[in-house]
């Protein structure tokens, strides 16, 4: 492994452990569901779209940089839902969203594949240019730049958001 995969697999372990904490006491039933703190409906994006959103991020991410990662993909209802700039819906009846398992088994899946397949990539792929987009390429030029964003920055803005669901949702801190 080099020291760049190692950067990489180091910044994962914060965002994966914050991701594991505020996640795992959320019901269910309330995943893709607006909150409504006082009675009040607040449509901001459950923790359904966050999570759905980001597990779009390690088959894309892992194309972008040319490595391969054994069954993750995503399928043209993933990117329908998940695609930033997607609107995130209430979800009642359970029928538009997968399910809390589904999500963040693919998210968790998925991103661990991608870190996994960093330790293994020398640094000079990581340090090399990607294939992302224009936009992406002007902040992120290199691999390696682009995969420690993935797994550290972006994860973290989502969870953000997540944190703030759950204080609406009237539930504790997760650390």
């Amino acid at each position: 492994m080099g020291q760049l995969g190692t950067l990489v697999q180091q910044l994962s372990g914060p965002s994966f452990g914050y991701s594991e904490g505020l996640l795992k006491d959320i019901k269910p039933e309330r995943f893709a569901r607006f909150t409504t703190p006082g009675g009040t409906t607040v449509s901001t994006n459950h923790p359904a779209w966050q999570i759905g959103h980001l597990a779009i991020y390690p088959a894309k991410v892992s194309q972008a940089c040319g490595l391969k990662l054994e069954g993750v993909s995503n399928s043209e209802q993933d990117l329908a839902l998940f695609e930033a700039g997607k609107d995130c819906q209430d979800d009642a009846k359970g029928s538009i969203y997968p399910t809390k398992d589904e999500l963040t088994g693919k998210f968790f899946d998925g991103y661990r594949k991608l870190v996994a397949a960093c330790a293994e990539a020398s640094d000079d792929f990581l340090a090399a240019p990607h294939e992302g987009n224009e936009r992406m390429r002007e902040f992120m030029p290199s691999r390696v730049a682009l995969l420690s964003f993935m797994v550290s920055g972006h994860i973290m803005m989502h969870m953000g958001q997540i944190s703030t669901w759950r204080r609406c949702e009237g539930m504790g801190p997760a650390m």
